[in-house]
Order: C-alpha cells, then sequence, then structure tokens
C-alpha cells in the first residue's frame, strides 16, 4: 500500500503541508467562530419593560462549582412590589473593552470582564438558583429611555434588595487589602 503524501498541492509554485494545512483550516474556523460569536452576542433583544407597574428584569444565576463552565443566566421581567426575593450586585464595571460571554437565555451576551468575575464568584459558592439584579444587564444599555427611568428607580431596586452584595474584585488585584480595611474599620 502506498503512503500518502505529506503535502496538499496548491497553484503551481507552492506546496503546504498538511500540518500547515490544518493550521490554516483552524484559523478560518477560529475566524468564523469569533464571526458567529459576535453576531449570537447581538440575539438576545430585551422585551419593554411595563412602566405603569414599576417592571424590572431579574436574573437567575444557576450554581456551579466548575471554574471551566459557562456561566448560565435566565432574565425575566417583574414588577418591583413583588420582585423580592432577591439580590442586588453592585459592583465596578472596569475597563468596557475588557468582555467576556456568558449565557443569557441560552443566547450568547457580552459583559465586562469585572461583571464576569463577580458572577463567576457568586455562582461558585451558590448551592440553589439566584435571584440577581445587576444593572449592566438588567437594564437595556442601549435604550436611553428605559435606562433614563431605571436609574431613577435604582434607589428602590436596592433598598428593596434582600441582601446587596458588593463585589471588589478578584484577590489578585490587590482587593485584598481593601477586604482588610473594611474589617478594621467594621
Amino acid at each position: 500500500m502506498a503512503s500518502q503524501p505529506d503535502t496538499l498541492s496548491s497553484p503551481p509554485h507552492e506546496t503546504l503541508s498538511t500540518a500547515s494545512a490544518i493550521g490554516v483550516v483552524e484559523s478560518l474556523a477560529d475566524a468564523i467562530d469569533s464571526v458567529l460569536t459576535v453576531s449570537e452576542v447581538e440575539d438576545y433583544r430585551y422585551e419593554t419593560l411595563d412602566k405603569s407597574t414599576q417592571e424590572i428584569r431579574l436574573l437567575l444565576l444557576r450554581p456551579s462549582k466548575d471554574p471551566t463552565k459557562p456561566i448560565e443566566l435566565s432574565i425575566f421581567k417583574v414588577p418591583l412590589q413583588n420582585a423580592n426575593p432577591y439580590w442586588a450586585l453592585s459592583y465596578t464595571w472596569g475597563d468596557a473593552s475588557f468582555r467576556e460571554k456568558v449565557q443569557l437565555n441560552k443566547l450568547k451576551f457580552s459583559v465586562t470582564r469585572n461583571l464576569f468575575e463577580a458572577l463567576k464568584s457568586l455562582q461558585s459558592r451558590l448551592s440553589d438558583e439566584l435571584r440577581l439584579w445587576v444593572d449592566a444587564v438588567c437594564i437595556n444599555q442601549g435604550d436611553l429611555d428605559e435606562r433614563s427611568q431605571q436609574v431613577k428607580m435604582m434607589c428602590h431596586i436596592y433598598a428593596q434588595a434582600d441582601i446587596v452584595a458588593a463585589f471588589m474584585g478578584p484577590l489578585e488585584d490587590g482587593v485584598s487589602l481593601g477586604y482588610q480595611l473594611i474589617t478594621v474599620l467594621a
């Protein structure tokens, strides 16, 4: 049985090794995947909130001890007066150019790295699903009217939450000094 050559023929002046061809195919696959991921991020569409009932959106965060598993969130609307129980998450948005992907209603959704780290931190500590309000996701940031209306409600959203969790960032960012200061001041 004749062995297969370790090259693929290209135009007459070029010969491409099998390893190089696989590399080119993998690069193309990565490029296609990144294009598809961008379009998947844009697939999630916010439903309009009912202003007359002071509707807000809440997230349902599913627990996971596996740090490699994607963050899975469901989002739903509820009148603020019927929203409890829920937690409100406060965190620094950080550099908006550093983004991570989460699953929002089974669609890809882009969040800041700081929010991603906050959600990962919460997710790893959960034993059951958590109802959560997070401004960057629960408010449609692309709708100026909604954003204005929801920002006016934020004091009520935070006041009504069962717990307001503050995420100061991963420990490797020097945040441990902040935790130590809070402990001393408490």
